[in-house]
């Protein structure tokens, strides 16, 4: 993204012309062969559970060189104590800190010294670890892993210095254009939900939050009973087996989290205008809230998405995008209990937001009233499932798959089952679902950028076409 911009400007009365869809007559929109893919993706797999409550999934592919390790915790963001935003994100750092058995930095030099590699991520559902090792050093990194799990060597000096590193890593992001702002709208948007708050935390809660409150956190949320464990790749499984009894059945059994409390979202058409001064041009952005990953219609609204702005030929690329804006693209969002569908415009010279916003509106208008044509949705069903079968292309993106699966849908193979199922959706569901999620009062964003481009943009826009993208050629 170039940048980020400028007014923000409530829904336009004006009707929009929708672009009609190109559908010539097409065969039959033949369905995946899930059955010949899931042979190559999930060979087999061995899934069972510790008595301690650690779900493990083994999926042996004989011919690989590396093995894929992930233990992913069914907590993030969402379960954190109100006024302790970001403790879940401050975990993820505090786990390689080391623990009982395991040194500060050594399970990076486990990785490393077997020429491969580890890190981790926190969203507002999960927090995962994972490691890519050769087969060999596979006995050490599931000893690491659950002597992390048994308990942290935590004290107030690495508590101070991973502050002090999450401060260096918000400025980077913060500084980022458009950032700052395009996540205070997000939060805005979830507002009175578990997901209304900063991920990565605010400076002065995570300042607050004490040793004790930190031991805490661990001992609660990262029980083997609430985690998974997941092998991808080339091992013996009789002998991961036994260094997984070895390593994590020797945990003792404790109490994870009690179960989450319902919640309900109050969708406002929120509409917002900031002023960014890293930001060097406009940038819009029209948002609509969609479904959560666990919801019935899940599927059918990422092929929505798909639709309005997929694989370079959606509605929106065709009628918005390419006429009058430089840059744009989608950045959809599927949380566990929420979902956005977030589309992002940066105006050439003469276009305005209204004129954005009024076409991209009857452009959802039409696929709410018609819904999409046989060869269309074909072709926004293959990219979905081109999207999610790229991301399952390496072991570390199936193993992370599997542990998604498990914690968020009860399902090891759900990624592979939801392959599948996007084949039965049909153009009434897609219809149906279109009219419930592309509402007309939806929340937008608009970024301006400080200086004279602030100003002289609303002039541009007046201007004849021609003159702006002559204008805009000698600018970029």
């Amino acid at each position: 993204m170039p940048g980020v911009l400028v007014a923000l400007l409530a829904v336009c009365a004006t009707p929009a012309v929708a672009a009609e869809p190109t559908d010539a007559p097409t065969a039959a929109c033949a369905p995946l062969d899930v059955a010949a893919l899931a042979a190559r993706i999930v060979p087999s797999i061995e899934s069972y559970t510790l008595a301690n409550g650690l779900r493990v999934h083994l999926v042996p592919r004989a011919a690989d060189a590396t093995v894929a390790v992930r233990v992913a915790y069914d907590v993030g963001a969402r379960d954190e104590e109100p006024g302790r935003s970001g403790t879940a994100h401050l975990f993820e750092h505090l786990m390689f800190k080391g623990s009982e058995r395991v040194g500060d930095g050594v399970f990076f030099r486990i990785a490393r010294d077997a020429g491969g590699r580890t890190n981790a991520s926190t969203d507002y559902d999960l927090t995962q670890y994972w490691a890519t090792v050769a087969p060999a050093a596979l006995d050490r990194v599931l000893f690491a892993e659950a002597d992390r799990m048994r308990g942290l060597r935590l004290d107030e000096a690495s508590l101070a210095s991973q502050r002090a590193a999450i401060d260096e890593e918000r400025g980077q992001l913060y500084a980022t254009p458009g950032v700052a702002a395009a996540e205070a709208f997000g939060i805005a948007l979830w507002e009175g939900t578990p997901y209304g708050h900063s991920v990565i935390g605010g400076r002065e809660e995570l300042d607050a939050t004490t040793l004790d409150e930190a031991m805490r956190f661990h001992r609660l949320h990262y029980a083997p009973s609430n985690a998974v464990l997941v092998l991808v790749g080339g091992f013996d499984v009789a002998a991961a087996r036994a260094s997984i009894a070895a390593h994590f059945g020797a945990l003792p059994a404790r109490p994870g989290p009690p179960p989450r409390a319902p919640f309900a979202l109050e969708a406002r058409p929120l509409a917002r205008r900031v002023v960014d001064a890293r930001t060097p041009f406009p940038v819009y952005a029209i948002v609509w809230h969609g479904v959560g990953a666990t919801h019935a219609d899940a599927l059918a609204v990422a092929v929505v998405d798909e639709l309005l702005m997929g694989a370079g030929d959606g509605r929106l690329t065709r009628a918005v995008a390419r006429p009058l804006a430089f840059d744009a693209f989608a950045l959809p969002a599927a949380l566990r209990d929420v979902g956005l569908l977030d589309y992002v415009f940066a105006p050439r010279t003469f276009a305005s937001f209204r004129e954005i916003e009024r076409a991209v509106r009857g452009e959802a208008r039409a696929l709410r009233e018609r819904g999409p044509g046989a060869a269309e949705l074909c072709r926004a069903r293959r990219q979905e499932q081109r999207e999610r079968l790229a991301a399952l292309d390496a072991n570390e993106g199936v193993a992370a798959a599997i542990a998604a699966g498990t914690l968020v849908h009860g399902d090891a193979l759900r990624a592979l089952d939801e392959l599948a199922r996007l084949d039965a959706l049909d153009a009434g569901d897609v219809r149906r679902v279109a009219a419930r999620v592309l509402v007309d009062a939806s929340p937008t964003l608009a970024i301006a950028p400080t200086g004279a481009l602030r100003w002289l943009k609303p002039i541009l826009e007046i201007l004849p076409a021609s003159v702006g993208a002559a204008l805009e050629r000698s600018l970029l």
